[in-house]
């Protein structure tokens, strides 16, 4: 048993859907309600204890849902069939994204090239215009963190691109981070090592000539000790008396 935090009367009229996770394709729980859609996590924390009313919880894991653009949910499926153009009715048949293609179809032009055909409009990802939408998504967190920190643009993009960064496939966040250091200068410094000083040789060493040999000095040995006398020497012998 452990809290849960969600948005009030959520669950009254949600659904559950799975759906590969962006960031590492493992299928997750999402809850869709009224248009949108939220992320469900469990936070792991196994050294920790809660407080709820007069008890105490000593499983300190919880759950948060909290809302989730849908573009990011197929960003990478849509990664995979760049070059396919494809109809609306069509563009997701027969994958779990079809679950929530309602949800995303209202921002579609705003990442895709669209050519009109004689009897529908195809849809394409592009992705100048993903990039410029992320790079968007990035920028629009820039006013909520700078409420809490006073801190440059160049700095606070960075803190704004790792919270997305978890949403974004790797194959497209080295490109989208050279958007940002090209419009935010300074942004994402490359990082360099401390200076090691170099080491010093002698003469000898940095020279062609063979080194120098030398002669240790003999060990000194320590003196032979001088002879003990003999107990007896100690003692002087008794004469013996003549009888009477």
């Amino acid at each position: 048993m452990f809290p849960a935090f969600l948005p009030k009367d959520l669950l009254a009229k949600s659904k559950i859907v799975r759906l590969p996770h962006p960031r590492n394709s493992k299928i997750n729980d999402f809850l869709v309600e009224n248009g949108r859609i939220f992320e469900i996590q469990l936070v792991d924390r196994p050294h920790s204890s809660w407080f709820i009313d007069n008890y105490v919880v000593s499983n300190g894991n919880c759950i948060l849902v909290h809302q989730i653009h849908p573009l990011f949910l197929v960003i990478p499926y849509m990664l995979d069939h760049i070059r396919e153009l494809s109809p609306k009715a069509d563009f997701f048949y027969g994958t779990p994204y079809k679950a929530i293609e309602e949800l995303v179809f209202p921002y579609f032009e705003r990442v895709c090239d669209t050519m009109a055909s004689e009897f529908d409009v195809c849809y394409c990802l592009s992705k100048t215009k993903l990039h410029n939408w992320l790079l968007g998504r990035v920028e629009a967190l820039i006013p909520y963190f700078k409420k809490k920190q006073e801190m440059p643009d160049n700095q606070l993009v960075e803190i704004c691109y790792g919270v997305l960064r978890h949403y974004i496939p790797p194959s497209i966040q080295s490109s989208l981070k050279e958007g940002i250091i090209s419009k935010y200068p300074g942004s994402f410094p490359p990082k360099v090592l401390d200076l090691i000083p170099a080491p010093t040789f002698n003469d000898d060493f940095l020279s062609d000539k063979p080194a120098k040999k030398t002669t240790k000095a003999p060990p000194k040995t320590a003196p032979k000790p001088k002879s003990v006398p003999a107990i007896t020497n100690f003692f002087s012998v008794i004469p013996k008396k003549d009888k009477c």
